[in-house]
């Protein structure tokens, strides 16, 4: 690709952005339903399949600065979705647990996300999804 010809659709990071953008997009607008934005849903997953996880050790697993954390943590702790709790062997670690209300919301809004993901992969055969999925993971790890 020369600079004289620059077609940034042939980038995966750019084609990445843009079925991540549709993808969150769609996400949001389920998501505003219940008072919360797609800024936070990476954390509630998280934490539905690990509760009790360190403030830091989600912005680590999330590959997110510890600043965005906060404030999404924050914004599910205003919600009454989370609390925070200080480490009983280190006070220093803050440590995120559901409520019960937080717990609930696993069962409204996991399904809304496993049909939208469904939907956005119809395009491509199943074993075109697993692909998909196993090349994504490979570019993480390594990154």
């Amino acid at each position: 690709m020369t600079p004289d010809h620059f077609d940034h659709l042939q980038f995966p990071g750019a084609l990445i952005n843009i079925v991540a953008f549709r993808m969150r997009h769609r996400l949001d607008q389920h998501l505003r339903k219940y008072g919360l934005d797609v800024s936070v849903w990476p954390v509630l997953a998280c934490l539905w399949q690990q509760d009790g996880v360190p403030q830091a050790r989600i912005g680590e697993i999330l590959g997110v600065p510890g600043y965005a954390m906060s404030r999404g943590v924050d914004r599910l702790e205003h919600a009454g979705l989370v609390i925070r709790q200080n480490d009983p062997d280190n006070r220093r670690i803050r440590r995120v647990f559901l409520t019960d209300a937080g717990r609930a919301m696993q069962a409204v809004l996991q399904p809304v996300a496993c049909q939208l993901n469904r939907d956005m992969l119809t395009a491509l055969e199943p074993s075109e999804q697993a692909q998909l999925v196993a090349l994504l993971r490979k570019l993480i790890d390594q990154s």
